[in-house]
């Protein structure tokens, strides 16, 4: 239901362009466009900063540049992507609220009010919103995975939900500085 109604409310943005940053980072950056699909070219992607003011997010470029070999430069492609991201992100934060709050009226409530907040459309309908969307998810990833940890029966289970929510806070932070 929650990925149903983000669908629904985003879908207009598949139509939509590149817009502002979007060109500087994705439409006429050479990390992103480059022909060729080597290991090295992914690598790149975590040395170089972008434009504009020397950004340092890889994650996000990867995924643009992911995005970009599939599909190629169709602006569509990547709005679906970041349609879809909202929709997993907002998936994660009803399983948040669903672990601190046992009833399921409130955490639902809770996020389809998140979900249809206005203050989420730039991170959806810019392209380049997606590393805050990025960062949202694997920071609520970790969140998910620590309050699991409370909960965790065996040893092997608490190492591996503390290595993933150590290596989802470092993809928040290589998402986008603010994570």
């Amino acid at each position: 239901m929650i990925s149903g109604v983000v669908i629904l409310l985003y879908f207009q943005a598949i139509s939509f362009d590149f817009t502002y940053d979007d060109f500087w980072q994705i439409h006429r950056n050479d990390l992103i466009t480059a022909p060729g699909h080597s290991i090295g070219s992914f690598i790149t992607l975590f040395t170089t900063p972008t434009l504009p003011g020397d950004l340092f997010r890889p994650v996000p470029l990867v995924t643009y540049r992911a995005t970009y070999l599939v599909l190629g430069l169709n602006p569509a492609a990547f709005h679906v992507f970041n349609i879809l991201l909202y929709a997993l992100v907002c998936c994660l934060v009803f399983r948040l609220f669903l672990s601190l709050i046992p009833s399921r009226g409130a955490p639902l409530a809770a996020t389809l009010l998140f979900a249809v907040h206005p203050v989420n459309v730039e991170s959806v309908a810019s392209v380049v919103g997606r590393a805050e969307m990025l960062a949202a998810f694997f920071g609520i990833l970790g969140c998910i995975c620590l309050l699991r940890l409370l909960r965790a029966e065996t040893r092997v289970s608490r190492y591996r939900l503390i290595l993933v929510a150590l290596v989802s806070l470092v993809c928040a932070s290589l998402s986008t500085e603010s994570a």
